[in-house]
Order: C-alpha cells, then sequence, then structure tokens
C-alpha cells in the first residue's frame, strides 16, 4: 500500500519502464491499477501474530502503552535532537517496550 508519504519512492518508479508496456513507467502502472474501482485497498490489520487459535490481528486501540510509556514517548518528543545525542534508542526505554504492538508497528513501518 502506497501513501502521499512515499515521495523519493514515486520519483524512482517514475523513472523506471514498465516491464510489459515500455511506453510506461511503473508509476504509470501503479497509478492505473490503483485508478480501478474494484482495486481499492481495504486493510483491516496493519499486524497480525501468531495467537492462541492460530493467526489473529494484533489491536492498535492502544498500542500496548503503559501511562509511563506515553509520557516517556511525549518527553523524547519535546527534548531537543543535541541533548539526545548519538544514544540508542533503549537507553530510554524498558526492555518491555520493545515487545508493544506500538513498537512493532514502528519498527515493520
Amino acid at each position: 500500500m502506497l501513501n502521499f508519504s512515499y515521495k523519493c519512492l514515486y520519483d524512482s518508479l517514475s523513472i523506471f519502464p514498465s516491464l510489459s508496456t515500455p511506453s510506461k513507467t511503473v508509476m504509470d502502472e501503479i497509478d492505473g491499477f490503483s485508478e480501478i474501482p474494484t482495486n481499492k485497498a481495504h486493510a483491516h490489520a496493519r499486524l497480525v501474530a501468531r495467537g492462541r487459535q492460530g493467526s489473529e490481528v494484533m489491536k492498535g486501540t492502544s498500542f500496548g502503552l503503559s501511562i509511563e510509556y506515553k509520557w516517556d514517548l511525549l518527553k523524547m518528543m519535546v527534548e531537543p535532537e543535541q541533548s539526545l545525542g548519538c544514544n540508542a534508542i533503549n537507553r530510554y526505554f524498558e526492555h518491555s517496550f520493545f515487545r508493544t504492538i506500538f513498537w512493532l508497528l514502528s519498527a515493520i513501518m
């Protein structure tokens, strides 16, 4: 699923010729495909994990973040980049933070 934030990718795909129609670019083909109403994406999940009953959709309503993690994220967002320095992210969060749905979604995007 492509969206408006992939500007550099769009620029690249606008250069490469299509394998099936050399007079078109790869981006032309993607745009053409997206214009067909039946090709619209209807994603119901961003993350699927192995659960007790097999595959299950991971709900992102709270993202598995405790109030402490939310507060830590907020503090980090307002902190000037210079003060964060070259520190690794694991210096700012507990090990369990990296098992939250929020982190899994962030890591795959």
